[in-house]
């Protein structure tokens, strides 16, 4: 194998590099500028294009797709396929769903909490404790309420 520094080879190299950078800067705008306009299923058909266009050049170019052995761009395919299979089958759950409307409520008026005079911060009731019964080990477990007790704090009650 010859390690030789090419010139020629890095040149080349070099300009598909630069050629596929500004493709993908050209296609970066391209999606920024299709953002813009409400096009309806029509924006959705263009990212998907210009996301394509950006998975082929990054597999052809920086991955180096365009040298590998057939078998290895096969294996890229069927990974591609895989992942198609999947959005397919996840966009058909979706079409096949009911939309049906949310219930709607009136929106409650909630009340200002009470302030104490003098210190101006807001008045709590006292913590309430209700005991609950263990049936597994038959003891009286009180569990603080609130909060700032979270689940799994738990202390037993003489």
């Amino acid at each position: 194998m010859n390690n030789a520094f090419e010139p020629q080879r890095y040149r080349a190299a070099v300009r598909r590099a630069l050629i596929a950078w500004l493709a993908l800067l050209v296609l970066l705008g391209l999606s920024a500028f299709g953002a813009r306009f409400h096009l309806g299923v029509g924006n959705l058909l263009l990212s998907l294009g210009i996301a394509s266009g950006k998975v082929a050049i990054v597999g052809w170019i920086f991955m180096g797709l365009r040298e590998r052995r057939p078998l290895l761009r096969v294996v890229a395919a069927v990974g591609l396929f895989a992942l198609l299979v999947l959005c397919t089958l996840s966009l058909a759950d979706l079409w096949v769903r009911q939309d049906d409307a949310a219930r709607w409520q009136q929106p409650q008026i909630l009340s200002a909490p009470k302030l104490h005079a003098r210190s101006l911060k807001p008045v709590h009731a006292p913590r309430q404790h209700r005991p609950m019964i263990n049936s597994k080990v038959d003891l009286i477990v009180a569990r603080p309420e609130g909060p700032h007790f979270p689940p799994g704090n738990l202390g037993i009650a003489p």
